[in-house]
């Protein structure tokens, strides 16, 4: 369909740069669709009805093709976003091994496995979450108790290296959600009247400039490899079974993002393994766009901005027999068709990167790349942004100088989402 080209398109573009969230190109197109739509109905003969489905296809694509290229910047500049920046911990560790091109091939799998999982998942999905089983309402009401077991999981996760490191864990922990309590409700604004949040100086902070000034003492990137990769079958299935599963609750529960799905995932490994981890995250992404979709046609709320854009082009119909309505299968089929893309395409233009990057002098790119990173959050959060970006890079470096896990300093979402849902 020509408008999933469109929305690949406009992905591709969010996905390359930091900052630039598909929620704003949703915010665009939904702005334009009544002039876009009336244009398509007068010109090709098509339904309103129809021409709407169309502009929702572009706004979908545009999420899904979003998920896979974010895993370019987040693996080769160290740039996150909110839903990619735990894929930096193991992009850039297998970065630094010379396996920059396998870190986004990987994440590709897990992306259109995620997607795939996620559509022959859909029905079960909607089935258990509402009739017969209906155990939407027990979970919901659960997600403040489940997100504190997670927040001790992830600090006892410690215990294997001593209880000091429980401790320094616990303490980074509190220090990261009083630092998102205070700054998640601060109102940030471009000098150039860009739509924005201060999420994006927040992770940056956390997970981009903290990672590449602590290891920006290596003398040069090593070689980067661009053979194709082999992928042990079982395990990438395990990870974007688990990473689907996980996507599936996100996609659901309100104030749940991405990231704190990946930690529940990863619970499982008894050994951290960086490429089991890019398949899961990936995973719970992509597959958190499908269920996110089914949400909205489950229950009428959006959870996405993407979303929120659907349910004001096309009227949203109830999803209340066995067979989804027909606009959601629309929209699916255009998922899985800008996932297909999107993974050529992203395995192509990571081998690219790798073969550039590896020739460059680490020291000085890491240097640009942090100025690079530092402009952007003035260009979309102005000097409240940059305030925001020092504090959360001064508080992004004490996990490694303590020995613990920088997930940790995901808290920064955890602690307000948990206030919120209790208080």
């Amino acid at each position: 369909m020509p408008f999933a080209a469109i929305g690949i398109f406009f992905g591709v573009v969010a996905g390359l740069l930091p900052g630039l969230h598909p929620n704003n190109v949703a915010l665009m197109l939904s702005s334009l669709a009544p002039s876009i739509i009336l244009a398509l109905s007068s010109f090709t003969g098509m339904t309103q009805g129809a021409a709407a489905e169309m502009v929702c296809a572009a706004i979908v694509s545009c999420a899904v093709s979003n998920v896979f290229f974010s895993y370019l910047p987040s693996t080769f500049i160290g740039a996150p976003d909110p839903e990619t920046a735990l894929s930096i911990l193991p992009g850039h560790s297998m970065l630094m091994k010379g396996d920059g091109y396998k870190a986004v091939s990987l994440a590709a799998i897990g992306c259109i496995g995620g997607v795939v999982f996620a559509i022959l998942a859909v029905a079960p999905f909607r089935f258990i979450i509402g009739s017969p089983i209906n155990l939407g309402p027990a979970i919901k009401s659960a997600t403040p108790y489940i997100l504190i077991a997670i927040s001790i999981l992830l600090i006892l996760s410690e215990y294997g290296k001593g209880a000091k490191r429980v401790a320094a864990a616990a303490a980074v922990f509190a220090l990261a959600g009083i630092f998102g309590i205070f700054t998640l409700e601060i109102s940030v604004s471009s000098p150039f009247g860009l739509a924005t949040t201060p999420l994006f100086p927040i992770f940056t902070g956390l997970f981009g400039i903290s990672t590449m000034l602590g290891s920006s003492q290596d003398a040069k990137i090593p070689e980067q490899k661009t053979d194709e990769i082999n992928v042990d079958a079982k395990i990438a299935a395990k990870s974007i079974a688990t990473g689907s599963i996980a996507g599936a609750f996100v996609g659901f529960l309100p104030g749940l993002g991405p990231s704190q799905a990946t930690i529940v995932a990863n619970f499982g490994q008894k050994k951290f393994n960086a490429e089991s981890a890019m398949v899961s995250l990936a995973a719970v992404c992509s597959a958190d766009s499908i269920f996110a979709l089914a949400t909205l046609f489950m229950t009428g709320s959006a959870r996405s901005g993407a979303m929120t854009a659907v349910a004001e082009i096309i009227p949203v119909e109830q999803w209340d027999g066995i067979l989804p309505p027909n606009s959601m299968i629309i929209l699916a089929m255009s998922a899985l068709l800008s996932a297909t893309a999107s993974y050529f395409l992203v395995r192509i233009s990571a081998k690219k990167f790798a073969m550039v990057f590896s020739k460059l002098p680490y020291q000085k790119m890491s240097r640009c790349i942090v100025i690079f990173l530092i402009a952007l959050v003035w260009i979309f959060s102005g000097w409240l942004g940059l305030f925001i970006l020092a504090v959360s890079t001064a508080i992004g470096m004490i996990p490694p100088m303590l020995g613990i896990k920088r997930s940790h300093l995901m808290a920064v979402l955890i602690v307000p989402i948990i206030i919120r849902l209790i208080f």
